[in-house]
């Protein structure tokens, strides 16, 4: 019987109006400047009575790095792809590497190692290709180069996979204990399973692989819709994990305290870690 996952997280995300105003927060300086995005992520950890620190606040970041233009938005609408910076392969093709030493791409990792600095667990929010992807082309276009010139797009994905690697490891690199690692766009009820089998949940699990052989001390929380496709496709399996902590945070926590290699975990949101456990059951990858 396959699993299913049901997400909400867009029911995690509202951020209380009177919360910007009482901590005179504006935007869009918590998604661009390095101390105000580190104040807000400290102030919403406390607001939700959490016990982690997130950023970035938003999906654009590593598609912004790789060349989309991006609206920053308010405290009502986050950062969005305001146009489609690639028209077709051959321009998608020109891509140069990420730069980790510019940009907002690097306030947030910077940001990761002020909360780190500060006494903080971070949490490093990262994107997969299919996501970033759509803030930089029209998916009609996308899919079509995808059966036009498979061979072609699967090499830049390849890239891809590679920069999104970069990005995570240097992360961990500046503090990051957990990465939260989600493709909504290339989930399986969208893409379909031939093309979440041949490509994004493809690439998701040589991401994992690919961090997970650097032997860092940290996690890597799969998106419980890309965790849950993984297992049902037969990408990899998962073991239950009895636990009796109060909530998933403080189970995760305990994973961090006592580890010390990549542990690989989903079945859940990372955004739910104030909530209790279901069946108090964490799910982690079969070695």
């Amino acid at each position: 019987m396959k699993k299913t996952f049901s997400c909400i997280s867009d029911n995690l995300e509202k951020i209380p109006k009177e919360l910007t105003e009482s901590n005179n927060l504006k935007f869009p300086n918590v998604h661009e400047n390095l101390s105000d995005m580190v104040e807000f992520s400290k102030i919403m950890k406390e607001h939700k009575k959490d016990l982690f620190c997130r950023v970035p606040f938003c999906m654009t970041v590593e598609a912004e790095s790789f060349g989309a233009k991006i609206n920053m938005g308010d405290e009502k609408y986050g950062p969005r792809a305001k146009e489609y910076a690639f028209k077709n392969l051959d321009e998608l093709e020109t891509i140069k590497p990420i730069d980790l030493t510019s940009g907002r791409i690097k306030i947030v990792l910077d940001a990761v190692h002020a909360l780190k600095e500060s006494g903080e667990i971070p949490i490093l929010a990262v994107e997969g290709p299919i996501t970033i992807i759509s803030s930089l082309m029209e998916s009609r276009i996308f899919y079509k180069e995808l059966r036009k010139n498979p061979e072609r797009m699967n090499n830049f994905l390849n890239f891809l996979e590679d920069e999104i690697v970069k990005y995570i490891l240097s992360g961990i690199e500046n503090g990051a204990k957990i990465i939260s690692f989600g493709d909504p766009a290339g989930s399986i009820d969208i893409v379909g399973p031939k093309i979440f089998r041949e490509y994004s949940g493809k690439i998701a699990k040589n991401i994992i692989e690919k961090v997970k052989s650097n032997e860092k001390n940290c996690i890597i929380h799969v998106c419980g819709k890309t965790s849950v496709s993984l297992e049902n496709e037969g990408m990899y399996e998962f073991n239950p994990i009895n636990c009796n902590s109060e909530t998933y945070g403080k189970a995760i926590y305990e994973i961090i305290r006592e580890n010390t290699k990549t542990k690989i975990i989903g079945h859940n949101c990372i955004k739910k870690s104030i909530y209790k456990i279901p069946k108090n059951t964490i799910w982690e990858i079969k070695e």
